[in-house]
């Protein structure tokens, strides 16, 4: 999935934002789950779990079940405005432009680094929740682990896995037999090519 723009307010959703409006920042995506959709009137699944109700001006294009991801626009008076991130259904993997990312990461006031470009595109690919404590969590644990990078990090994040040592050199020693397998599969391929 490609994603495009971020369309301005065609699918400006208000949400009782109390619950999660301390956890979220301008700029952050939230990779959400429809529950139900009736009436421009929403319940959403995040990523760990939590439900809200969302009040949606226009109506919105999702099927119950359907992920979608939406951006925080503003933070104002309690409340949260999100927008949705629409799809062009060219690619099959998710993407930000280059300003899109460069917005997020002046949002969570971080640095605009190859680095930092590089762990949300990891968040978006892998439809993680792109906030700054995410994006921290990646720089932080590669910084104590150095045999640890953006790839893996995100995995981690993206599938629950602590952050130990033991786990990181579990990840590693996965990583190296899957590409051994693949080049031992790649040279079978080429002598039953030569053969035929």
């Amino acid at each position: 999935m490609k994603i495009d723009a971020i369309i301005p307010a065609i699918q400006l959703i208000n949400l009782e934002a109390n619950k999660i409006n301390s956890k979220v920042n301008v700029g952050d995506i939230l990779n959400v789950q429809i529950i139900s959709n009736l009436n421009n009137e929403v319940v959403l699944r995040l990523s760990d779990g939590k439900t809200i109700t969302a009040s949606s001006l226009n109506p919105l294009e999702a099927a119950v079940g359907e992920f979608i991801n939406l951006v925080v626009n503003e933070k104002k008076d309690g409340k949260l405005f999100l927008e949705t991130m629409h799809d062009s259904g060219e690619v099959s993997s998710n993407q930000l432009t280059k300003e899109q990312v460069k917005n997020l990461l002046d949002g969570m006031k971080l640095s605009i680094t190859p680095k930092n470009v590089e762990i949300i595109n990891q968040m978006v690919e892998r439809e993680v929740t792109v906030n700054k404590q995410n994006v921290m969590s990646v720089l932080n644990n590669m910084a104590r682990f150095p045999n640890l990078d953006v790839t893996k990090a995100v995995f981690m994040i993206a599938n629950g896995v602590d952050f130990e040592e033991k786990n990181i050199n579990l990840l590693n020693q996965y990583s190296e037999s899957k590409i051994a397998l693949g080049n031992q599969i790649e040279s079978i391929l080429s002598q039953l090519t030569l053969m035929i």
